[in-house]
């Protein structure tokens, strides 16, 4: 079988790449997340303490802590870790289209950025990302996310923890700037 059979019977199959590729996705917008609540809890809680949660830094950890955990579980268990991305963007949806009516504007916290507020798009890409995270749910790559195509695999490992080094390192820069602007 030549290249171009092997590139048609991949296409062909859509557990050999495309839930593999939402996988990994997953993994990533799992892992930032995680990881800027990790890191920075106190612009989390802020929001959280707005909203009336008890311990709002804490609470901050511990969802950071849960979205890496869900991260590594997308690319190790897909289902187990489908499923429980699932629960939590479900949740998160729901939330997300409870504020959409109020006056007072909550902000997102998402992917990092503590200037944005809920809107209708926050709405509308949870609903993409939910759906991403079914399609890996309902029909998983057979095996893990890893052992689908271990090339693409190493490589999205490298892309993601590359990706999240440097997040980490953004987020850090920026609070330095913000630091140096506003001295206390």
């Amino acid at each position: 079988m030549g290249a171009w059979g092997l590139i048609t019977n991949q296409l062909a199959s859509p557990d050999l790449w495309l839930t593999p590729a939402l996988g990994w996705v997953m993994c990533f917008v799992f892992g930032w997340a995680g990881l800027y609540k990790v890191l920075e809890p106190q612009h989390v809680g802020t929001t959280l303490q707005t909203l009336g949660i008890w311990w709002p830094t804490t609470v901050a950890r511990i969802l950071g802590l849960t979205e890496l955990i869900i991260a590594g579980l997308i690319a190790v268990v897909p289902q187990t870790g489908a499923g429980l991305a699932a629960f939590v963007l479900a949740g998160y949806t729901a939330f997300v289209a409870s504020q959409l009516g109020h006056d007072k504007a909550v902000p997102c916290n998402c992917f990092g950025g503590s200037d944005t507020r809920i809107s209708q798009n926050t709405l509308v890409r949870n609903l993409v990302l939910f759906s991403g995270i079914l399609v890996v749910l309902v029909a998983p790559p057979t095996g893990t996310i890893i052992s689908a195509n271990p090339l693409a695999s190493a490589l999205s490992i490298t892309g993601i923890a590359s990706l999240l080094i440097v997040a980490r390192d953004s987020v850090r820069m920026s609070r330095s700037v913000v630091t140096l602007r506003n001295p206390t």
